[in-house]
């Protein structure tokens, strides 16, 4: 039996970890860009002043929150990690592909992205959930 007390805090723990990558994913997927495209890659996405990553990290919130909310419902703290692969590594491949000087309107994936890795985090809870009940399932005679 799992000991209730140091699983809430694992998952507290697991929780803060996924809520940390959720916000550098996007920056952190721009990183292997950087030598084919130059820092201007990585630089356009911190926007002319501070308003413009407290509302990119706002809209970013999309993706990693439903992870930590969902997790609630489970009873293994390690059941976090299949929706928070999900949800961060389907962010992380569109960050690092998205061009935003190809367009005026490429800006606007910043606020789409984080909506449409919503099935890939809910694909990973789905997961989650189904290898959690099959660990809890007693074993058959």
């Amino acid at each position: 039996m799992i000991n209730e007390n140091a699983a809430l805090q694992t998952m507290r723990r697991n929780g803060w970890i996924v809520a940390i990558l959720g916000i550098l994913m996007p920056y952190l997927a721009r990183l292997p860009g950087i030598p084919g495209h130059g820092w201007g890659w990585l630089s356009s996405y911190f926007g002319d002043n501070l308003m413009a990553p407290l509302f990119f990290g706002a809209f970013n919130a999309v993706c990693w929150v439903p992870v930590i909310v969902g997790s609630r419902l489970y009873k293994r703290p390690s059941s976090i990690w299949y929706p928070a692969v999900g949800a961060l590594a389907s962010s992380a491949v569109m960050h690092a592909t998205v061009d935003l000087s190809a367009d005026a309107q490429a800006a606007l994936a910043l606020v789409v992205i984080p909506f449409l890795t919503l099935p890939f985090s809910a694909t990973g809870w789905i997961i989650g959930y189904l290898v959690e009940r099959a660990r809890s399932a007693p074993p058959e005679p």
